[in-house]
């Protein structure tokens, strides 16, 4: 929100890995302003308390290479998070016996699936260094 720069590195994201409510609704509506003055005329009155909230968060200094790795760390975390989340609704899936064949077979494709996604942004992370100089 404080970085407008920013904002075409999270085209790809989608809506639903935000937990929370309002933080989906700001994204979606986030995604079509360029500016916070812009996103408080389109926005619910309701948001605009924590579109304020969250606009105020004073952020470490950094300069934009570090803005952008720090963007794609939040990135990365918040598609991790949802895929666990996931993960843990596989577990009530896999352990119900009313499901089909066919459905198992898919689910079991979206489990491999994402068991392939959490690996990569695994090993993302294990390969990010914070005090690695970047070339």
């Amino acid at each position: 929100l404080q970085d407008p720069s920013l904002q075409d590195q999270c085209g790809d994201l989608a809506a639903e890995l935000f937990q929370r409510a309002e933080n989906r609704e700001l994204f979606t509506e986030w995604q079509t302003c360029s500016t916070i003055d812009r996103l408080r005329e389109v926005m619910d009155i309701s948001l605009c308390e924590h579109l304020d909230t969250l606009a105020a968060r004073v952020l470490p200094p950094l300069d934009p290479t570090q803005r952008e790795e720090a963007l794609a760390q939040c990135l990365r975390r918040l598609e991790e998070r949802s895929l666990r989340e996931l993960k843990v609704q596989e577990g009530v899936l896999f352990s119900s016996s009313e499901t089909d064949l066919e459905n198992e077979e898919d689910a079991l494709e979206a489990v491999l699936e994402r068991n392939r996604r959490l690996r990569e942004l695994f090993s993302a992370r294990s390969h990010w260094d914070p005090g690695r100089e970047r070339k």
